[in-house]
């Protein structure tokens, strides 16, 4: 980073200046800035609360966590390689599957690791319901990821991209118009959601 011994003359000399910083090179303005001695700050970390942490998702072991459902009502489920199974009902051949998908987004948010991913479960009917999962990084649990909340996205919406960008979660999807058939959902909308406390709070929705 360079820092300016005198006030630069123009708009001109902060672009410039900019530039340099950004690529973290030469330590002299020339250009018509030789009125301006500049020194390089030898500290790499002095930007790096200006670097956004990138997280590698495949690293990220989901293979087995509690889930707390809110399709699913008898309780939290563990999965097991990403998956749930239990009969719908005594003696019925029709199964409940909870299962959780490749959308998933990783990054830090409020100054804490978090995950976002996109879960589907089926009660033994035709429906298919789709659910956001908040998972905050734990040392109490073995997997080290607890899923402290979900939100409904709802039956048979199409979840297209789940991001972590700007202090928010960020979901495009198309969910259904009031004449949509169930089957043909046809209006894609962009929810961000925060992170107030352990929980998903939505603060805007949009169409995309």
């Amino acid at each position: 980073m360079l820092l300016p011994k005198k006030n630069p003359k123009s708009t001109l000399t902060w672009v410039a200046i900019l530039s340099i910083v950004l690529q973290g090179q030469a330590s002299y303005l020339s250009t018509g800035l030789e009125g301006v001695e500049c020194h390089q700050i030898k500290d790499e970390n002095v930007l790096d609360r200006f670097k956004a942490k990138q997280v590698d998702v495949s690293a990220v072991n989901l293979k087995s966590i509690i889930f707390k459902s809110k399709v699913y009502q008898i309780g939290p489920v563990t999965l097991t390689q990403d998956e749930f199974r239990a009969s719908a009902a005594p003696d019925s051949v029709s199964e409940v599957v909870v299962k959780l998908t490749d959308k998933r987004a990783f990054g830090v948010l409020n100054g804490k690791m978090v995950g976002v991913v996109e879960a589907i479960t089926t009660l033994g009917g035709t429906s298919t319901f789709y659910e956001l999962a908040l998972l905050t990084e734990s040392t109490e649990h073995a997997q080290g990821w607890t899923n402290t909340d979900t939100v409904l996205l709802g039956d048979r919406v199409r979840v297209h991209s789940l991001a972590i960008e700007r202090d928010h979660v960020t979901i495009v999807m198309t969910m259904h118009r009031p004449q949509d058939a169930m089957c043909c959902p046809t209006l894609t909308v962009i929810k961000r959601f925060a992170i107030r406390g352990d929980r998903l709070v939505m603060v805007s929705e949009g169409t995309y």
